[in-house]
């Protein structure tokens, strides 16, 4: 049975802070294999993380003369993955490559998948930008969902995003496409806590969710964006779930400070969901109820199947 993900181009997950990624060797997962990242002159190379000849991690080796040298035997590797050295053999290395893998950068985010895959959309021009990485012990369906509810705020986060005494009824919008689902928020519906003491509030919320995992939400005031997030999400073989966050506002003259107040914020924001999902994780828990008012979990569910998501018959009211 085909499904629209096998309509559509294959996409890279983001899956590391692109200025984390230097001349030494580091490690990811990718749709449960491992892969190395390093540079060499500046280029930017992704290999399986695997030496064919004993499956050691290329990652615990060192770069050295443009490519990666395995630790175990000394075999080396150039950035396109085929063996260029074997100490131990007289004359030429042995016709021996390690899988390669697409590698791309923008926004400050380093971005991986096949050789025909293709980045997902940038962040705006023109913006001055944080970024935050982490793992979080849940699912990408759970974390993608937190980070995109307005209901939850009031309750986690009282009193830095929202204040209960400050709710507002609102009338949100639900908009779907081939393998994206987004809810869009009047400016009633804007935080009532610090954001709206740092900003002034006023600015309209989208909150989206895209093929294979981008969680964004983006503020806009005057058709203007002030704010605006990317939260790529990677899945492990762990249970956990890599998380590489890129934030920023427009540049001026106090986007610097803007963006320090933000990284603060965001920061608190991350570790009271990242405890809550950990121990919703732990608990054990059978499947959740699906709520009207969780507008855009089935439609989140139904992507990463690679399914169209398709848009709520009704889409209710809420107090936010």
């Amino acid at each position: 049975m085909s499904t629209v993900a096998d309509t559509l181009p294959p996409r890279m997950r983001g899956v590391a802070i692109a200025n984390a990624i230097g001349h030494r060797p580091v490690r990811i997962v990718l749709e449960g294999e491992p892969v190395v990242l390093f540079r060499t002159a500046g280029q930017l190379t992704a290999l399986a993380d695997k030496c064919p000849h004993r499956g050691a991690p290329l990652s615990l080796g060192r770069v050295r003369n443009g490519g990666i040298v395995c630790p175990y035997h000394g075999w080396q590797f150039g950035a396109d993955g085929i063996c260029t050295a074997m100490p131990s053999r007289v004359g030429d290395p042995a016709p021996v490559a390690v899988p390669r893998y697409a590698a791309a950068e923008h926004d400050g985010v380093v971005f991986v998948g096949a050789e025909d895959a293709a980045p997902p959309r940038p962040m705006p021009d023109g913006f001055s930008m944080i970024h935050r990485a982490g793992s979080v012990r849940t699912t990408v369906a759970d974390l993608a969902e937190n980070i995109l509810d307005t209901t939850h705020t009031q309750t986690l986060h009282a009193g830095l995003l929202r204040r209960e005494s400050a709710r507002r009824l609102v009338r949100p919008d639900v908009a779907v496409g081939e393998d994206w689902i987004e809810a869009r928020y009047p400016p009633e519906a804007a935080p009532s806590g610090l954001p709206a003491f740092l900003s002034g509030g006023g600015y309209a919320i989208t909150d989206r969710f895209e093929a294979p995992g981008v969680a964004s939400v983006t503020y806009k005031r005057d058709d203007r964006i002030v704010f605006a997030a990317r939260f790529h999400m990677t899945p492990s073989d762990d249970g956990h779930v890599g998380v590489v966050a890129a934030m920023g506002v427009p540049k001026g003259p106090f986007a610097h400070l803007q963006t320090f107040v933000i990284g603060l914020f965001m920061s608190r924001i991350f570790r009271q969901d990242t405890k809550l999902l950990h121990a919703t994780a732990c608990n054990g828990a059978a499947q959740s109820l699906i709520m009207p008012e969780d507008l855009l979990r089935r439609g989140i569910d139904a992507i990463l199947r690679g399914e169209a998501p398709q848009r709520p018959a009704t889409v209710p009211d809420l107090l936010v």
